[in-house]
């Protein structure tokens, strides 16, 4: 067998601690690592518990009134710090609608919290703007010495407090993913197998007390779109008692099933 060069997941204590057990190098998932980044600057930071308070405030008390064009989008109470981009995305908007005078007197009341709080808006906007670029780059060409370069340039032209506390802890990140690189392009992102899961789970949704079934065996036929000639024969070849033979000896009873019995 063909030793596993790296595994990459998120920073779960589950999946790292099974990494450590078979000796295999972990590769930190970028979005993930991203957003442990921003959670290790942002956490504790006063201005984004006032701007997340007021949203929450104004989507409660103003999503069914005649204002309600100006509402901000929901924020996701799991893995909030994944989820900042739509929030300082729409405060820019309703900034520039205030500074364009295109708001009624009622909007501009409701939205005068927003006056105070530009410069950090501003800043967020534009340190979330800039990790996404990152994102695109590490994503597209993986990380090596030259896209690690190309992606530190993003950050170098911003000079805001909280900006380079996340410029230092990039550097961190990328010197650790040199330090498994071994020279070698390597890939930093987790979304194929993330999109593969996620299209699984949508097959699957309509009975979710069925847990892990010989439904799993599609999987092989969602990641990629070039495989339909493997997939066709597949179909065409493997007898149903097969899947059934394969099923009993790989897959446990879920608890529907021990329930059922």
């Amino acid at each position: 067998m063909e030793q596993i060069a790296y595994c990459i997941s998120d920073s779960g204590s589950n999946l790292t601690c099974a990494f450590r057990l078979l000796k295999c190098k972990h590769i930190a998932d970028i979005n993930h690592k991203f957003t442990l980044i921003l959670q290790s600057v942002y956490e504790k930071n006063p201005l984004l518990n006032e701007f997340t308070k007021a949203l929450s405030l104004l989507r409660a008390q103003k999503s069914m009134s005649k204002i309600a064009r100006i509402v901000p989008p929901n924020q996701r109470i799991m893995n909030r710090f994944m989820n900042l981009t739509p929030l300082f995305k729409w405060g820019i908007k309703m900034l520039h609608l205030l500074d364009t005078n295109e708001l009624n007197d009622e909007e501009k009341q409701v939205l005068s919290f927003l006056v105070p709080m530009r410069d950090f808006i501003d800043d967020t906007y534009q340190i979330l703007i800039g990790l996404h670029k990152i994102q695109k780059i590490l994503k597209n060409k993986g990380f090596d010495d030259k896209s690690a370069e190309e992606a530190k340039k993003v950050f170098k032209v911003m000079k805001s407090a909280n900006s380079l506390k996340i410029s230092t802890r990039l550097n961190e990140f990328f010197a650790d993913l040199k330090s498994k690189a071994e020279s070698k392009t390597i890939c930093c992102s987790s979304d194929i197998i993330e999109s593969c899961f996620g299209k699984y789970k949508e097959i699957v949704k309509g009975n979710k007390t069925v847990g892990i079934s010989d439904l799993c065996l599609c999987i092989a036929a969602l990641t990629s779109m070039n495989n339909q000639d493997r997939t066709n024969q597949a179909m065409e070849t493997v007898s149903i008692q097969q899947v059934k033979d394969w099923k009993k000896k790989n897959i446990k009873k879920t608890l529907f099933a021990e329930k059922k019995s």
